[in-house]
């Protein structure tokens, strides 16, 4: 791996002496490489690594479709080089970027059990991004194709993922090598199924049967020389120059005259080109909202599909109490990568960016059986690319021991450069505020990284010239209201406010920050503040990070309906294609 290794090293440039840097790091402690693999991606950037096909060793790979961090991932664990635990640890516990990064490492590792296992999870997901990291943009697939575990029938079942999500075949370097009639019967039966409930059909399933023909092939290749879709009809053209039976050029001579699209004409005479149809690109909605609190954890999708509708996109979810007590840290531990995974996917299929903060309540910090262990977990969740914030922490009973978690979380916030979403006691708030702003102090931490949160006309008489953040749960029936809080915009302006739902498990609305706005117009606040308080505001906070700014919200997040996270799906079962 020695010289694949240098070759690798020398495209990552300046990113380099960070990789050695984090390697001495994770030499000395194996344990931060969980610690370190997460923040890859912001610290050394995503920009294509290069252009065109390359060799690492026996790998080949499209330079295109890799980023620096890809990249920096492979250097760093091959120089380790990391166990094969290591390496499902940083899987199974990672998010999907830490995923994504893993998966394109493997084209450059050395081929094993591991891969074997990967391409396994690989088979069970239809995320995309995870199956376009191991399948695509490379030739990982084809050279593990018979390895121990990895027979043939294992590997169709992988390679139809290419079929369900409609992913190129030429972008899977050397899986036209793996075509076998098993396969091609596979995908036969898959075009009959989706033809039969009017759904598209993979077009280079037209290709792959040419290469490898069974009972049927013959029949499917010359009726897609008249198929109403150009792709097919290219496809099902190049499929019979595969199968190389002349007895049936006649069908593609015949087609010639009739064919209307020269490209497709052009290909007929053995051309292997195709125009892929372009991206329309999304609408945005009129006015956009950041939701900057709400335990989604908590609601169900038609929330989701609520909220898109009336403009958020984009949610802040911060890590809370469950309205009882964890027993042990393995729960807290479940949660945090729920947060991370499938919360973050579940909001993706409604165009929804999900963000979060991670964090010991406060409630359950005066809990002896877990505050200490969850303490000693939450760097390597601080780190995840999709956690813009420590919280919520800070004060409820106002016990000695929950203002002696709340300074260590401060002091985590600190190391991992994240701002604080601090929660204040829902009794004797005045009180609460201060002592809260009193600790904050205490830490030495920068109030322009805190934000003060749950307060009301009391508190804002207190914050507001603190240099701090003042944050609003607008509620149905307790803490503030809508009206009460354009009293506060009236008086106060919106200058370091933002305005949340804190919707849950109890009786709240995840609508308020959207019927607050409603209020705000009625009462003839300007377009231009009502934005800032509910979009620039909370954006501008959290951006405090590193990990989120204002143009990656723009666009909608990539909704895609088939995808699934871990086998499953939000669809429960429905058709993609009727939702």
């Amino acid at each position: 791996m020695s010289g694949t290794l240098a070759t690798l090293a020398a495209r990552l440039g300046p990113a380099a002496d960070a990789v050695r840097a984090d390697l001495a790091r994770i030499q000395q402690d194996r344990t931060q490489l969980a610690v370190v693999f997460p923040g890859l991606p912001r610290r050394l950037g995503r920009q294509p690594a290069g252009t065109g096909r390359t060799q690492f060793g026996a790998a080949t790979v499209e330079l295109g479709a890799f980023r620096t961090c890809d990249l920096a991932a492979a250097v760093l664990l091959a120089s380790l080089p990391a166990s094969d635990d290591e390496l499902y640890d940083l899987y199974q516990h990672g998010d999907i970027e830490e995923r994504t990064m893993l998966l394109r490492a493997l084209h450059v590792l050395p081929i094993g059990p591991l891969t074997v296992r990967m391409f396994g999870e690989v088979q069970r997901t239809n995320m995309l991004v995870h199956v376009e990291a191991a399948l695509c943009d490379g030739d990982l697939f084809a050279r593990t194709v018979g390895q121990p575990g990895f027979e043939p029938a294992v590997a169709n079942r992988v390679l139809l993922k290419l079929a369900f999500l409609d992913l190129p075949l030429a972008r899977c370097v050397g899986a036209e090598r793996c075509a076998n009639p098993a396969l091609s019967t596979m995908l036969q039966d898959l075009a009959t199924e989706r033809e039969a409930a009017g759904r598209s059909v993979w077009r280079d399933t037209w290709r792959m049967i040419g290469l490898a023909p069974t009972a049927g092939s013959a029949a499917r290749l010359i009726g897609g020389l008249e198929h109403g879709d150009d792709g097919v009809r290219a496809a099902a053209a190049e499929g019979l120059l595969h199968l190389g039976d002349r007895s049936l050029f006649r069908f593609a001579q015949e087609r010639l005259p009739r064919e209307p699209r020269p490209a497709i004409a052009a290909l007929l005479a053995r051309c292997t080109t195709c125009p892929q149809p372009a991206d329309p690109g999304p609408n945005h909605p009129p006015m956009l909202i950041f939701e900057p609190h709400i335990h989604m954890f908590s609601r169900i999708t038609d929330d989701y599909e609520r909220l898109a509708l009336a403009g958020v996109r984009g949610v802040l979810e911060p890590a809370f109490w469950l309205g009882q007590n964890r027993t042990s840290i393995g729960t807290f531990v479940d949660y945090f990568e729920t947060l991370i995974g499938w919360e973050r996917h579940r909001a993706q299929q409604f165009g929804i960016h999900h963000f979060c903060t991670m964090g010991l309540n406060p409630r359950e910090a005066n809990d002896d059986r877990v505050n200490k262990d969850v303490l000693a977990v939450l760097p390597r969740y601080c780190e995840k690319d999709s956690c813009v914030g420590v919280g919520e922490i800070g004060l409820d009973d106002q016990t000695r021991t929950e203002e002696i978690f709340f300074a260590e979380q401060l002091e985590l916030a600190k190391r991992h450069g994240l701002p604080v979403l601090i929660h204040t006691p829902h009794r004797d708030k005045k009180k609460g505020f201060e002592r809260c702003i009193a600790i904050v102090k205490e830490a030495n931490f920068p109030m322009q990284q805190v934000l003060l949160d749950h307060g009301n006309e009391e508190t804002i008489k207190i914050t507001r010239d603190l240099g701090c953040w003042s944050g609003f749960s607008i509620y149905p029936n307790t803490k503030m209201d809508p009206a009460r809080m354009v009293a506060i915009v009236l008086e106060y302006g919106v200058e370091r406010i933002v305005v949340n739902s804190a919707a849950d498990w109890g009786v709240s609305d995840p609508m308020m920050v959207p019927r607050t706005v409603v209020k705000l117009e009625q009462a003839g606040v300007p377009r231009a503040r009502i934005e800032q308080l509910v979009w620039k505001n909370p954006i501008g906070f959290f951006a405090q990070s590193g990990r989120i700014d204002e143009a990656m919200l723009q666009r909608p997040a990539r909704a895609n309906l088939r995808e699934t996270f871990d086998g499953n799906s939000v669809l429960r079962g429905q058709d993609p294609d009727r939702v």
